[in-house]
């Protein structure tokens, strides 16, 4: 394992740090990543973050990821497992992806799987529930939103 270390031997990283993969550079392996990771270049493999994972313009990774949050601007293959995902204008994700929160930008492209976490919904007064979610379809981007559940909770009580 590498570190930069001060000179009383400790180590310098703390959780404001950043792991970089720049353009031009290729990674095979597995990470486990406890800061913010920025890659703008080609990694494949495993990815166990504690923390927000981002894909730049140039950047690609394949494989398993599961992090607070991912956002893809570059590409992206493989399932990922966050509490946030986004997929930013010219973002590119394949594969199956379990997330609390998705968004994506137009012009960004999503082919496969999505599941929803579900977050527990306690309704203590019937009469909060309101009418059913209806399907969206929005043909120009190939985009359809709906709802697993079929009620919509009002906030605040």
């Amino acid at each position: 394992k590498m570190g930069i270390f001060t000179k009383s031997g400790r180590s310098s990283a703390n959780s404001s740090n950043t792991t970089i993969i720049a353009a031009g550079t290729k990674i095979r392996g597995e990470l486990q990543v406890g800061c913010r990771m920025y890659v703008d270049g080609e990694f494949s493999g495993p990815i166990d973050s504690t923390s927000i994972i981002t894909v730049g313009k140039n950047g690609y990774i394949e494989g398993d990821v599961a992090a607070e949050k991912l956002i893809i601007a570059g590409g992206f293959s493989g399932t990922a497992d966050c509490g946030e995902i986004r997929i930013l204008a010219g973002g590119r994700v394949a594969g199956r992806i379990t997330c609390k929160t998705l968004m994506i930008e137009r012009g960004g492209i999503f082919n496969g799987q999505n599941r929803t976490k579900k977050l527990p919904i306690e309704i203590s007064d019937r009469s909060q529930i309101e009418t059913p979610i209806r399907a969206i379809n929005n043909t120009s981007d190939n985009v359809t939103c709906f709802s697993e559940s079929s009620k919509v909770v009002k906030s605040g009580s």
